[in-house]
C-alpha cells in the first residue's frame, strides 16, 4: 500500500535526501510532527525500498521508444494529420489518445495518423489517462490485442490517492501477458507517497510531464533531483507545446501533437 506523506517525509529526513538534501541525513532538529517511536512496519519498507533502489539502479538501461523524440497526439480530429511535418522535425514515436472523454475511441478513428507513420518508419502506441484500475487494464489488454510496440499508461491523481495502487497496475500488466515497453506519464513533480521503485523495478519508463503555467510547474534541474531521489535514474522529459515547440532532443518528448500542429520548426 502507498506510504503516508508524513512516512515519506521521514525517509527523506533518515537519507537526508529530497527536502533534507540540504541538511544531511537525520538532521536537527528533529521534525515535532514525527511519532515519537517510529512503527517497526516504518523502518522495514524502508528497508525494502532501498534495496528496490538499488536494483533499480544496477539494472543496465536497455533501448526503450523513449530513448528517440516523440510527441503525444490527443485527437485524431485535431490537426494530427499532418506527419510529414513532425517527421521532418525529428518525431520518431507518436502516443495516441485513447481516453472515451474526448472521444470515441475506435481502431478506425487514428487510422489516417498509424497508417502515414508507419509507412515512414514511424512507431505508434496507445495512451490514456487512467483514473481507475478497469481503466488500465482496459488500455493494456487493448495494445496486447494488437500488439502494440508501448502501452502509455497516464497516472497522475488516482495513483497518488490511491484509488488504486504501483502493485496493481504492475499485476495488471503481468496478466495481460503484454510484451511491449510500459510508459508511465505522470507530473514533473513525483508524488511522496508513491513507490516508484515498483515500476522502475519493472523496467517502466517515467516521463514527467512539464506544462508551464499549471500545477506541474517547477524548476525541473530540481525535479529531476526529486525524481533521482525517488530512485528513477533515467526520467523522461515531457514538454508542453504551448504555441512553440522545443527543438528535438533525444529522451524528450512534447505535449501535444495537436497544439504543435503547423509550428514543427525548430526554436532556440
Amino acid at each position: 500500500m502507498p506510504v503516508s506523506r508524513t512516512e515519506f517525509e521521514w525517509r527523506e529526513w533518515i537519507l537526508g535526501e529530497g527536502r533534507y538534501r540540504d541538511k544531511g541525513r537525520r538532521s536537527k532538529p528533529r521534525p515535532a510532527h514525527f511519532p515519537r517511536l517510529i512503527p517497526a512496519v516504518w523502518w522495514a519498507r524502508l528497508a525494502a525500498f532501498l534495496a528496490r533502489r538499488k536494483v533499480s539502479q544496477t539494472k543496465p538501461l536497455e533501448r526503450s521508444i523513449m530513448d528517440d523524440f516523440g510527441t503525444l497526439a490527443r485527437n485524431p480530429r485535431g490537426g494530427v494529420e499532418g506527419v510529414y511535418e513532425a517527421i521532418a522535425f525529428g518525431v520518431r514515436w507518436i502516443a495516441l489518445n485513447m481516453n472515451v472523454a474526448d472521444w470515441t475511441p475506435t481502431p478506425a478513428s487514428w487510422d489516417t495518423v498509424i497508417n502515414r507513420a508507419r509507412n515512414l518508419g514511424i512507431k505508434t502506441f496507445p495512451w490514456m489517462r487512467c483514473y481507475t484500475l478497469m481503466d488500465v487494464k482496459a488500455l493494456i489488454l487493448w495494445a496486447d490485442v494488437r500488439r502494440e510496440p508501448a502501452v502509455g499508461l497516464n497516472l497522475e491523481k488516482e495513483l497518488d490517492r490511491g484509488v488504486f495502487s504501483e502493485e496493481q497496475v504492475v499485476q495488471a500488466v503481468r496478466e495481460s501477458g503484454f510484451q511491449g515497453e510500459v510508459v508511465i506519464f505522470t507530473e514533473g513533480r513525483l508524488y511522496d507517497n508513491v513507490d516508484w521503485t515498483v515500476f522502475v523495478r519493472e523496467g517502466y519508463q517515467i516521463a514527467l510531464q512539464m506544462f508551464n503555467g499549471g500545477p506541474f510547474t517547477g524548476n525541473v534541474g530540481e525535479l529531476i533531483e526529486l525524481a533521482h531521489s525517488k530512485g528513477v535514474e533515467n526520467p523522461r522529459i515531457v514538454w508542453f507545446a504551448g504555441g512553440f515547440v522545443r527543438p528535438a532532443r533525444s529522451g524528450e518528448s512534447v505535449y501535444t501533437f495537436d497544439d504543435a500542429a503547423g509550428s514543427w520548426w525548430p526554436r532556440g
